[in-house]
């Protein structure tokens, strides 16, 4: 995923490639750096179960469109909870999922033997045992970096001590990442997909099918030395499938590089500003360049815009929704379905929660929703339903995999046209397959609705349609007119549908098709009889106006109305027959496509062969499994529902998560249909209780006279020189004032401890600070206890902030031990971006910026040499003791490094006090309380943390917040800039059905601060999901 480091890169890359035209592929010169060289591609046209040519991607011989959606185990540290997610997105027609894993959350030291796999989140032998299960396809993409709007972009701090500039090939560099990527690589090897002996696809490891090297990266010869690394550590460690690579939106980086395989770029055409989301960019680039990049390889888009990210201050999540809203999916999907891309993958499916320290705060908060098709609390966006509408046209098509497009232009086809329409034309080269004519308006942005005919061609004769009346076209959408579908058991063929056809299949006995619209749309079909059939509508005359033409087609038109029609056509009324489905287009956005075959199975998987088709307005069906008579369904209910079913007669019964469906009747269209009840009364009305009983206790005890640093939380900061070239810019006395080069890389909260004498004719007027904590930091600084000020970045770029800060007389002690603490905390490392050259230094890089001081002086008082520094971090630093919520949960407050936000601490002696009538003054106010739930059994109902009564910005407010649930960091809130005032907290980390320990840090930089914590109910939803708590206690964690 790119961010802020590269949009003006993208912007340029869009006027760039917006209208491509072909390039040569055989040099390469366009980068500093590399020569220009001639360039054969390796004949390397099979790589494990994947085979591709040019315009085609297949498995074990079987052409595929590889749909699929991004998720972040990390972001979702609930193992089992995963299985939610996935079956929800396999539910709307994905096949693959392409997940990241971070770098700097699995190694936490330099040392090989810091990598581990134990927090929940970084489990990647059981997320690839889920996937399996679910009969998902998956894209493992470990960078190194990966970006990701995470700390560090997936690098771990202590990166900045290298003595080497990073992404390079150099021996240093290799020694850091390689014991990570072997790892890596030596846990995903047993769970690739492979070739059986018959050469067929063989599952029983795993649904692994592809690697992805490094993200969004450039090109010269020492980056690419490194590239090719990692694909040798790769291949000596056991990755037999696929490589691959996502370059950056517009760019050519690696499309000639001989060691890989499969070459992407990725495309984010709406941009991010979630603050105007009714303006449209254009369609932008011609993909046809990414075949002009890399000939060898199917038009691969690794990641594809689902979302947005969305900033500290910025508009909130919604805005986002509506931004990447399901009109956005109807037209710029389809147009990349038009301009013959393959493989595509969409960020995000599931964003998830930044939790703990996992975001980089220069771009996004707590919450990574991404405005995805899944939100953050698990529910489904509308959105879902265009993305299944899609999958089941795909499942339904398969030849649409191997096609391409043979015209395209402006009005091609077009008559009597209102306005300008774009038309593309799609064949297969699958013998006997259809074609496709996908439909948008020229002028995307446009919201006005046109009206056309459309010259087609059907069975190889020009024909212009409808025969009645004209098709309409909405603003902002787009359709897809599909062309001699053979039907299978009725034989005939659909000539056309000017209505969208999202499944049209075999079941039992006959065809089944649903053609859908949105409601008021007037649409005709056509069917073409074989020879000496004669096509007949035999239910259903009443539900429309049919006709039969000389030459033996008939010809269907209707007005999509609010509820499906159903029309049983059939061939002189005997025998096969096809069953219409002619839908408005929530219900084919709501149904749901299951695959019979065997579990693990490539049909299974891919959603192709024999299926069972599910209508209705059930929320969410999850899976479905035939055992004798009946079909047994799973999934959850948001409210009472109308199932119909769709299957072979020898299915009678159907149940759902176990219940039998009431009322179930078999119409006389052979569907079988009937109902279930949703939630219970008691979930309905279920509220958690009120957060009370708090207790607090002062959480910057190190700005005390009598306080005496823990030799074992606290590290002397006396280092003089660091190889990290951004302290050539520091006035720190010589001193090294950088967190990182004392061990702690966590992010959240650092401390400094100077310590000085001031002798009577060196009093300090002024302390002059310049400090690094990245956007949207803060610190307070405090001379022997007294308040003097804070700092602030605005979230301007910069990461820093500088301020002079007024030292009352009263404030020094002259001829003894004076004492400066500083607190600042550190909203994530910076990602991936500029690298300056510094003389005599290594480059300054932009991933190697510090998080600490980089100046201090004491005004008329002593010179900065003479300060003497301790620090503090998360305990432990890079060797931290919660190995279950792993490095980034926590910083170096107090309450942190003395565990009192663990489940088991004791805080009985504390002080009663409520956040709602909070505390005046700066300071840091640690609070806590417990709350037991009782979620009624059998229902999942999403909870969050709410600062209730508060607006999303509150610019007069200056306090941070961090809320950790059962020992779990799962919000940090910036009153003054929000915008997130709801915190979602998954079943696992939060226990639905038992005692839950919260904790509230509450760091006021001046004013004070009262926060009035509640908890809220999300949704209710009958079926519950799978989840393990996890969450070890103070005694377990700290040993005592």
């Amino acid at each position: 995923m790119l961010t802020r480091g590269f949009l003006p890169l993208l912007g340029l890359a869009l006027q760039l490639f917006s209208h491509a035209a072909a390039v040569p592929t055989t040099t390469n010169s366009l980068y500093g750096g590399l020569e220009s060289r001639q360039f054969t591609f390796d004949e390397r046209a099979a790589v494990g179960p994947l085979s591709w040519d040019g315009t085609t991607l297949k498995i074990a011989g079987q052409p595929f469109f590889l749909q699929s959606f991004e998720l972040h185990p990390f972001r979702l540290p609930v193992r089992d909870l995963w299985r939610d997610p996935l079956q929800k997105l396999k539910a709307a027609g994905f096949n693959t999922v392409s997940i990241y894993t971070h770098w700097g959350s699995v190694m936490s030291r330099p040392e090989a033997s810091s990598v581990t796999f134990k927090s929940p989140g970084n489990d990647l032998a059981r997320f690839l045992e889920i996937c399996k299960d679910v009969g998902i396809f998956v894209i493992l993409r470990p960078g190194p970096y990966i970006n990701a709007e995470s700390n560090g972009g997936g690098f771990p701090g202590w990166v900045s001590n290298l003595n080497t500039q990073t992404r390079i090939s150099t021996p240093e560099f290799r020694a850091a990442w390689e014991p990570y990527m072997k790892a890596i690589s030596q846990t995903a090897a047993p769970f690739q997909a492979k070739l059986g002996g018959d050469g067929k696809l063989d599952t029983s490891g795993g649904t692994l099918i592809a690697v992805q090297v490094e993200n969004e990266f450039t090109q010269n010869a020492p980056m690419e030395a490194y590239f090719n690394e990692v694909i040798d550590v790769y291949r000596q460690n056991g990755i037999t499938v696929p490589t691959t690579f996502n370059a950056l939106g517009g760019r050519k980086d690696y499309s000639n590089n001989n060691k890989l395989d499969l070459w992407g770029a990725d495309s984010y055409p709406q941009g991010f500003d979630c603050s105007n989301p009714d303006k449209w960019n254009g369609l932008g680039r011609n993909y046809t360049y990414l075949s002009d990049n890399r000939p060898s390889n199917p038009r691969f888009v690794p990641e594809f815009q689902a979302g947005s990210f969305d900033p500290w201050g910025g508009p909130g999540y919604e805005q986002c929704s509506k931004l990447i809203s399901p009109q956005f999916v109807r037209v710029f999907d389809k147009n990349l379905f038009s301009q013959g891309v393959k493989l595509l993958s969409h960020y995000m499916g599931f964003g998830g929660t930044s939790w703990g320290n996992f975001a980089f705060g220069g771009t996004v908060y707590t919450s990574y929703d991404y405005a995805a098709p899944i939100d953050e609390k698990r529910i489904k966006r509308e959105k879902v339903g265009e993305y299944n509408v899609l999958g089941q046209f795909l499942q339904s098509f398969p030849e649409f995999a191997s096609s391409s497009a043979v015209a395209n232009a402006t009005n091609l086809g077009a008559v009597d046209q209102s306005a300008a329409i774009q038309v593309t034309r799609m064949t297969s080269a699958q013998q006997g397959s259809g074609s496709w004519y996908i439909v948008r308006n020229d002028n995307v942005k446009s919201t006005a609705t046109v009206t056309y005919k459309l010259s087609v061609q059907v069975a190889g004769k020009p024909l212009v349609i409808p025969r009645t009346g004209t098709m309409t076209l909405n603003g902002r959408d787009s359709t897809i007119i599909s062309i001699d579908k053979p039907l299978d058991t009725l034989r005939a063929k659909i000539s056309y549908s000017t209505a969208d056809i999202s499944f049209v299949g075999k079941i039992g006995n006959r065809d089944v098709v649903v053609a859908h619209a949105d409601v008021g749309k007037n649409l005709e079909l056509q069917l073409a009889p074989v020879q000496g059939q004669k096509l007949a509508v035999n239910s259903g005359a009443d539900q429309v106006k049919s006709q039969t033409l000389p030459t033996g087609e008939l010809v269907i038109n209707w007005t999509a109305a609010e509820a499906p029609r159903y029309v049983s056509v059939g061939g002189d009324g005997q025998g096969p027959s096809v069953l219409l489905v002619l839908a408005p287009s929530s219900y084919a956005q709501r149904s749901r496509s299951i695959a019979t075959a065997s579990a693990g199975s490539l049909d299974e998987i891919l959603g192709t062969g024999d299926r069972i088709l599910v209508g209705g307005n059930a929320y969410h069906i999850a899976n479905g499994t035939v055992r004798g008579d009946t079909l047994q369904l799973y999934g959850q209910l948001s409210d009472a529902s109308t199932i119909e079913v769709f299957a072979p007669p020898a299915v009678k019964q159907v149940s759902f998560n176990g219940e039998k469906l009431g009322g179930l009747q078999t119409t006389d269209l052979g569907v079988l249909r009937g109902s279930i009840g949703g939630p219970s009364t008691e979930a309905k009305s279920w509220q958690p209780p009120a957060l009370t009983g708090w207790k607090a206790q002062d959480s910057l005890p190190e700005i005390k006279p009598d306080y005496v640093p823990n030799a074992a939380e606290w590290i002397d900061a006396s280092l003089t020189s660091t190889p990290n070239s951004w302290f050539k810019n520091a006035t720190t006395g010589g001193k090294v004032l950088f967190a990182a080069s004392y061990g702690f890389y966590s992010s959240g909260n650092i401390l400094w401890r100077g310590s000085f004498n001031v002798s009577q004719n060196q009093v300090p007027s002024a302390l002059e600070l310049n400090m690094i904590g990245g956007d949207f930091f803060a610190a307070s600084v405090y001379l022997n206890g007294r308040y003097l000020g804070f700092l602030e970045d605005s979230g301007k770029g910069t990461g820093s902030a500088n301020a002079s800060l007024s030292i009352p007389k009263e404030a020094v002690q002259v001829g003894k031990q004076n004492v400066v603490t500083i607190i600042q905390d550190d909203l994530g490392l910076e990602e991936s971006g500029s690298t300056v050259s510094v003389k005599g230094s290594l480059p300054r890089e932009q991933i190697k910026q510090p998080r600490g001081i980089l100046g201090f002086r004491l005004v008329g008082g002593p010179g900065s040499e003479s300060v003497s520094w301790k620090v503090a971090g998360n305990l432990g630093g890079g060797s931290y003791p919660d190995q279950v919520r792993g490095i980034l949960n926590e910083g170096g407050l107090a309450a942190e490094r003395g565990g009192w936000h663990l489940p088991g601490f004791d805080y009985s002696k504390w002080a009663a006090a409520d956040p709602a009538k909070g505390f005046t003054g700066p300071g840091v106010q640690f609070y806590r309380t417990s709350v037991d739930l009782n979620v009624p059994a059998g229902h999942d109902l999403p909870l969050s943390f709410v600062f209730d009564g508060e607006q999303a910005k509150m610019p007069e407010s200056d306090y941070r917040a961090l809320l950790f649930v059962n020992g779990w960091q799962f919000g940090r809130r910036l009153a003054r800039f929000g915008p997130q005032t709801r915190f979602p907290v998954p079943p696992g980390i939060i226990n639905p059905r038992g005692r839950n320990e919260i904790g509230l840090a509450v760091w006021s930089l001046k004013s004070g601060a009262k926060v009035n914590l509640k908890l809220a109910v999300e949704g209710r939803f009958k079926g519950d999901v799978d989840y393990q708590t996890n969450n070890p206690t103070y005694q377990q964690v700290r040993g005592k």
